[in-house]
């Protein structure tokens, strides 16, 4: 019994010798200058808060055109419309990276 006990004691503190020395250097090999650290901060308001209010925007933008069309068709900007009010604002919601340090 003791036998074991002195075993496990000793298997503990290699392995947490081990695992000091190892951590350190998986957490500085974890960002460097082409790869940066992720701020958690921006990344939750980009997905909790950023991007559902684009898409929102974006459901306002295709009722707003709809209604726009009258205007729009005879001056020929149902493009720029369309960019502009449906385009843009599902871009932002879909097809960004993740995150987007550049929002903020």
């Amino acid at each position: 019994m003791k036998r074991i006990r002195k075993n496990m004691i000793l298997f503990l503190v290699i392995s947490l010798i081990t695992g000091g020395i190892f951590s350190e250097g998986w957490s500085q090999d974890r960002s460097t200058k082409d790869n940066p650290p992720i701020n958690e901060g921006k990344a939750f308001l980009d997905i909790l808060v950023a991007r559902p209010i684009g898409f929102v925007v974006g459901m306002l933008g295709v009722s707003i055109f709809i209604s726009s069309l009258p205007f729009t068709i005879p001056t020929r900007s149902v493009d720029d419309a369309a960019n502009f009010l449906i385009v843009k604002p599902f871009t932002f919601s879909f097809y960004r990276k993740f995150p987007d340090e550049s929002m903020m």
